[in-house]
């Protein structure tokens, strides 16, 4: 009767050894799928907010964007919807709010812009250039979120 108590407990002692192994692979294995997700959310923020900044000094030379530029963004923009397909990767909600909000109100503003450089043409009344100038104004709040977000997703507190 002993040996099969013995054998009892080293079988639940192997189960519990199992299970507490599993739960430390999969902890693991999750904060690196969500290091690796925010290290690739944040470059490509960076990489949209740097053709931003060229979109910002274009317009500050010639009061208008150059199709190429908006081309440009539009293409750089296009991985970021694939991340937010996948935002349940972070855990913390606001951040995926923040997230989902700041590609939506980006593919807005690209389809805008878009738009407006169609609609313009040459067309250099004062309705095209208010028109320019508050899609300026929007560029240098989407560059301050995508700033801030790049900041929260690089915080090594945030990825606990």
């Amino acid at each position: 009767m002993e040996n099969t108590y013995t054998i009892f407990l080293g079988a639940f002692l192997a189960f519990l050894a199992t299970a507490l192994v599993e739960v430390i692979k999969n902890i693991i294995q999750s904060r690196n799928t969500q290091k690796k997700y925010k290290m690739f959310a944040r470059l490509q923020l960076i990489s949209v907010l740097k053709i931003l900044n060229k979109l910002k000094h274009t317009y500050e030379n010639s009061s208008r964007y150059l199709p190429r530029d908006i081309a440009l963004l539009e293409k750089a923009s296009e991985p970021l919807n694939s991340i937010r397909n996948d935002n349940t990767i972070l855990k913390k909600a606001d951040l995926q709010e923040q997230l989902i909000d700041l590609i939506a109100d980006l593919n807005l503003y690209i389809s805008d812009v878009k738009s407006l450089s169609a609609d313009s043409g040459d067309d250099e009344s004062e309705t095209m250039r208010s028109s320019w100038m508050s899609k300026n104004m929007e560029l240098i709040d989407l560059r301050r979120r995508i700033e801030d977000l790049s900041k929260h997703l690089s915080d090594k507190k945030s990825e606990l």
